[in-house]
């Protein structure tokens, strides 16, 4: 029978292996073997035989992602918790409620992708995913949202998330996910897919393209229809005239892909503007 193949998780790079009470690894025993990796070095009992210990140091070594969930809902961090526990490669490390929260943890939490929904409070997942793009280059970013709509993710996507996944998704889905990502590639739920190509093709975007997201202007003139303000009042908290007003209008409709006003409000309140 071999033993130590009880792997529980620990630190970034580092596996804790478990031993029955009866076979206690001793680092001073001349029978013990050693298995080395960047962090420490552990001593395992010779009763152990090659292979097993082969399998050991494997799983030992196993680059684990470390996730931080961004969501109004902390039942979602809880329930990815529960998923993840019997998951060797990947880990939930830190839960956020809010886009400037997430960055009060990434001073103190070591990540390796954030797992964000766009319609959270103070800064929202687009503007968020925007920001660690520029300060966090190498963090990779998966959206993970309810929303379907081609706005939304057209415009995770360029801001830099390298996936999009739909809420209420399967486990195998999201597992799937997170690899892809984690491995460079990118991952998008088939229905949303379907939409961003549906979507291009009719406004004739394309992910190369000049389209870059929202200005802090255009997202002002948006929460200010939101709050149902008009022209006159826009551009007047604004300081522009009434014809910059209405051309800002008609500019974010054909940028958004929403046919009216109503579109606008709606895109405020999905995120939380209002």
């Amino acid at each position: 029978m071999c033993y130590g193949t009880n792997v529980s998780k620990g630190t970034k790079g580092e596996r804790v292996l478990g031993f029955p009470d009866h076979v206690l690894p001793n680092e001073n025993d001349p029978k013990c073997v050693r298995i080395h990796d960047p962090f420490r070095s552990i001593a395992v009992p010779s009763v152990f035989c090659s292979r097993t210990c082969l399998i050991i140091a494997s799983k030992y070594s196993m680059s684990i992602t470390r996730i931080i969930v961004v969501d109004s809902q902390e039942l979602i961090a809880h329930g990815l918790r529960s998923w993840l526990a019997n998951v060797e490669d990947m880990e939930v490390v830190a839960y956020a409620s809010t886009g400037k929260k997430l960055f009060t943890e990434l001073r103190t939490v070591e990540a390796d992708l954030v797992l964000i929904d766009i319609s959270i409070a103070e800064m929202d997942g687009i503007d968020a995913t925007r920001l660690l793009h520029s300060s966090h280059p190498k963090l990779k970013v998966l959206a993970h949202s309810s929303l379907t709509e081609v706005e939304y993710a057209n415009s995770m996507l360029i801001e830099g998330a390298s996936g999009y996944l739909l809420k209420g998704c399967d486990k195998e889905e999201f597992l799937t996910a997170v690899r892809t990502v984690m491995k460079g590639g990118r991952y998008v739920s088939a229905s949303v897919q379907r939409n961003i190509d549906i979507g291009y093709t009719w406004t004739e975007k394309s992910m190369g393209g000049d389209y870059i997201g929202l200005t802090d202007r255009e997202r002002e003139v948006i929460r200010l229809i939101a709050m149902e303000k008009t022209n006159e009042e826009i551009g007047m908290a604004l300081g522009v005239t009434q014809e910059t007003v209405k051309s800002h209008r008609k500019h974010l409709m054909a940028k958004l892909d929403v046919r009216n006003t109503a579109g606008l409000v709606k895109y405020a309140v999905d995120r939380k503007w209002i």
